[in-house]
């Protein structure tokens, strides 16, 4: 009889990964272009450039996600979908180490379960194929977690375990909070090899900061994403949300008692779900990042339960349900045309009808890069980047973008204008039209582009305008 349930929780792990596989290879054609892809990607591009963030360019994230990406593919026409795949390809490898993870606390039974909670999670599966950080986050958490969770703690795997976990707080900065808890956790002998581990990680991590005005990494990295702070009313709504859409992966949270096999992990990740109430903008998909950690945690809770009836299966498929369904809501696919191809199609046409030795002048930097062409300093984020009250001077050296940048670059250095009407402000909106209709000849408009269905003007040169000494078409 045990064989037999044993049997069936592997098939239900199975059948859990292959319905992940089905959802992900239809979610990287399908999920909905997002704007941040575009600036992760031009981020890539500028590293490949031997460029650095914080000090080169603007970058309001931590920076070892695009550091990666400028290593595994060319940053460039045809990157948007490359790097979609490549996502993929990284959360195939992130969910596999849950799962195998999972095994280690509570055999096939913590496979299954974390397969079908993490795996099977809609929102989950189209934030992670995106050309985002959520992918190889989970990647190195699962990974990390995966070591720790082993019986035989020894010093060398204790302090891989914790590289792992550091350089995971360098692709999303809430997962830091893990870490206090789980160097806690590991107080005794391991303590050491733990705290080496993460001293290596962050070193690693940090490198790319070295030198940069500690009011540029303020900017960057904390001040934007919490410059308003956002109301009450927004963190209820979102904590109603968290607990509707991850109501699954949420039990592990429950008070009570749990012989934990990775020490701190609940405080850990308790303290890292709540961390996300603090950002002006939120987001429920920001706690994908933690999903493995959450579904370890879960896994450790489940395997208290002494045997599982239909009871508490039942439990767990409405938990799921409710997980599943709730999270429609915040994903985003295609209605009508792919908007990746979109980008791609109209990247390559801009690429043809421009000059490679002058600027595209856009906030939509997702075309900028598929069309191979740079958009001015201060501009790498889009509409991130944007601020309308500051200095030029201190725009400058925060590499924001203001209209005063839009002034300067309009004496000669732009070779394309793309933007959609509530881009930048109002008089700067005006003011780009106006210059964009005398200087250029060429004028295209989409109705429907990209994310929020926005429509968006193109001014280009005529074709005799392009070709300058040295060019090519």
């Amino acid at each position: 009889m045990t064989q037999t349930r044993s049997q069936r929780w592997t098939r239900l792990a199975i059948a859990a990964f292959m319905g992940h596989a089905i959802l992900a290879f239809w979610f990287v054609e399908r999920a909905r272009l997002n704007a941040d892809e575009g600036w992760y990607l031009y981020a890539a591009r500028q590293i490949s450039q031997g460029l650095q963030p914080y000090s080169d360019f603007g970058f309001f994230q931590v920076p070892v996600y695009p550091q990666i990406l400028a290593g595994l593919l060319e940053p460039g026409p045809g990157s948007l979908i490359a790097g979609r795949w490549l996502s993929l390809f990284l959360m195939f490898l992130a969910v596999g180490f849950t799962a195998l993870g999972a095994r280690r606390l509570c055999g096939n039974k913590g496979a299954a379960v974390a397969l079908f909670s993490v795996g099977l999670h809609p929102l989950l599966v189209s934030t992670s194929v995106l050309v985002k950080p959520y992918a190889l986050t989970m990647l190195l958490l699962a990974g990390g977690l995966f070591v720790l969770a082993g019986r035989e703690q020894r010093s060398l795997r204790v302090s891989v375990a914790f590289v792992l976990l550091a350089i995971a707080a360098g692709t999303r900065l809430s997962l830091i909070l893990l870490l206090p808890p789980l160097l806690w956790g590991q107080r005794g002998r391991s303590l050491l090899p733990a705290l080496l581990g993460t001293v290596l990680g962050l070193l690693l991590v940090v490198r790319p900061m070295w030198g940069v005005a500690p009011d540029i990494l303020w900017d960057h990295l904390i001040a934007f994403h919490v410059s308003d702070g956002g109301t009450i009313l927004d963190r209820a709504s979102w904590g109603w949300h968290a607990v509707t859409v991850w109501s699954l992966l949420l039990v592990g949270l429950v008070p009570g008692h749990v012989k934990e096999r990775i020490s701190g992990l609940r405080i850990g990740v308790l303290l890292v779900v709540l961390v996300h109430l603090l950002p002006a903008e939120l987001h429920i998909e920001h706690l994908v990042a933690v999903a493995p950690a959450m579904a370890f945690v879960l896994v450790e809770r489940w395997s208290t339960v002494g045997r599982v009836g239909p009871g508490w299966i039942s439990a767990g498929f409405a938990l799921a349900i409710l997980s599943m369904s709730t999270s429609l809501q915040f994903v985003h696919v295609d209605s009508h045309h792919p908007t990746v191809q979109q980008a791609t199609d109209l990247g390559r046409w801009v690429r043809e009808h421009t000059s490679p030795n002058k600027f595209i002048l856009t906030q939509h930097v997702e075309i900028a890069v598929e069309a191979d062409r740079f958009v001015p300093p201060g501009f790498e984020m889009g509409r991130f980047g944007w601020v309308d009250s500051m200095s030029a001077s201190e725009a400058t050296r925060l590499h924001r973008s203001t209209s005063s940048h839009v002034s300067e670059e309009l004496l000669g250095s732009i070779g394309a204008v793309i933007m959609a009407p509530n881009d930048f402000d109002s008089y700067t909106n005006t003011k780009l039209s106006l210059w964009a209709v005398s200087h250029l000849r060429t004028h295209r408009q989409i109705e429907a582009y990209g994310q929020f269905d926005e429509r968006i003007d193109v001014w280009v040169p005529g074709l005799e305008a392009v070709i300058l000494p040295g060019d090519s078409l």
